[in-house]
């Protein structure tokens, strides 16, 4: 007959070689060794919810766990090895690991399990040197980004390196490497643009070659309006932006300078001018245009010495009529001039 005694200590010493547990003898001269002690658990994960008779009272996905001292409701599924369940209820083991007669979770055996102890307190096996037995019985990296069978490979395959801190698409970025190193760019492979109506390798073309600036909005005819840039842009020179830009001291200076560079170069030169030099709206620098046109043709030497003089204004007003303020769009008499 074998010694009892004997056995005990054989347990305990290869018990301990895994981790720290209790050894338990019973009545009959068997023992239990007490599975090692549960890592933190998750905050509301199994909490007890409600007092409770029975799972009745628990709503679905819980049940009345009456094995604990004050029975309450708690979450199927959910106690972990050695803890409370009720073996004559609902699932309360995680993993279907099953409620023992006595009222606990069952602690898988060896076959179930890498390493650690069995129930009977027989060792399953020890971790190669790298790896660490975890809770559940299974040989885990220590490093917990790494895995395979030397702990050599990130967890993550989008990862890479020593620490398994870079990413393997140099164009990506993020804990996830889900996110573009360029912010303008997204895609599988970062390929396409964020905003669809940009394009090239820095995003800073318009996909529709009739629009520019920010957000592609802005058509590059200034004269020109419309979701196609086809739509001769009205007349707005009335707009606050436009009248602080006409209205002031040197205005007439400020939009005149953009009829020399232009000479003999056509209206669209000036418009341009007007538009992204001096500011004024795609309406307005249609408008003006034609009146810096025209005061070219008829007053050019006087307006050149002095465009806000009293000579170049009356030149202006005999012969450029009419003036901007009443122009509409780019459809006056004007428009022969283009």
């Amino acid at each position: 007959m074998r010694n009892p005694c004997l056995l005990i200590v054989v347990a305990m010493i290869a018990f301990s070689c895994q981790g720290p547990g209790v050894v338990d003898r019973n009545d009959d001269g068997s023992f239990e060794v007490a599975p090692p002690p549960s890592p933190p658990r998750i905050p509301v994960a199994c909490d007890r919810l409600q007092t409770c008779t029975s799972s009745d009272e628990c709503g679905a996905g819980n049940g009345c766990n009456t094995t604990l001292p004050i029975p309450s409701c708690q979450k199927l599924n959910c106690s972990r090895e050695g803890e409370p369940c009720d073996p004559t209820g609902d699932s309360m083991c995680e993993r279907g690991l099953g409620c023992t007669p006595s009222g606990r979770c069952r602690v898988p055996e060896c076959g179930e399990r890498e390493c650690g102890a069995d129930p009977n307190g027989v060792s399953c096996g020890m971790c190669r040197t790298g790896t660490t037995c975890s809770y559940w019985g299974k040989c885990e990296c220590e490093d917990p980004s790494k895995t395979g069978d030397s702990c050599d490979e990130c967890k993550n395959p989008a990862k890479k390196g020593d620490l398994c801190d870079q990413c393997v698409n140099p164009l990506k970025t993020g804990w996830f490497c889900s996110l573009c190193v360029d912010p303008l760019k997204t895609g599988e492979d970062c390929e396409r643009c964020l905003d669809p109506q940009t394009t090239g390798d820095s995003c800073d073309e318009c996909v529709k070659t009739y629009k520019k600036g920010p957000g592609c909005i802005a058509c590059v005819n200034p004269v020109m309006a419309g979701l196609l840039c086809n739509e001769l842009a009205p007349n707005d020179c009335h707009l606050a932006t436009n009248q602080l830009i006409l209205d002031a001291p040197k205005g007439f200076e400020a939009v005149y300078a953009c009829g020399m560079p232009c000479f003999g170069l056509g209206l669209r030169c000036i418009q341009r001018c007007l538009y992204d030099d001096v500011g004024l709206t795609a309406g307005c620098a249609c408008c003006v245009s034609n009146w810096i046109d025209c005061s070219l043709k008829y007053c050019g030497p006087t307006c050149y010495i002095d465009a806000d003089g009293p000579d170049c204004q009356a030149c202006v007003t005999q012969n450029c009529p009419p003036s901007y303020d009443e122009c509409v769009g780019c459809t006056t008499s004007h428009q022969s001039f283009k």
